[in-house]
């Protein structure tokens, strides 16, 4: 899994590292898995933000190992 929505929120799988580079960001928050982050509405408000937040993940899930 790479992301998904939770209620209103972009639900994004970014690694350890990349979760922490994004609380840098404004509407960012971690989520209790410390791989995972949380951007609210007001943060994925573009279509440009939105894809920017969703390449971030895909690129991060393309260096995990497939599942057997």
């Amino acid at each position: 899994m790479a992301c998904g929505i939770v209620g209103a929120e972009l639900m994004l799988r970014l690694g350890e590292e990349g979760a922490d580079a994004a609380l840098d960001q404004p509407h960012v928050r971690r989520r209790p898995m410390s791989t995972m982050v949380f951007v609210e509405p007001a943060g994925i408000e573009s279509d440009q933000a939105l894809a920017d937040w969703i390449e971030r993940a895909l690129t991060h899930v393309e260096t995990l190992p497939p599942k057997t």
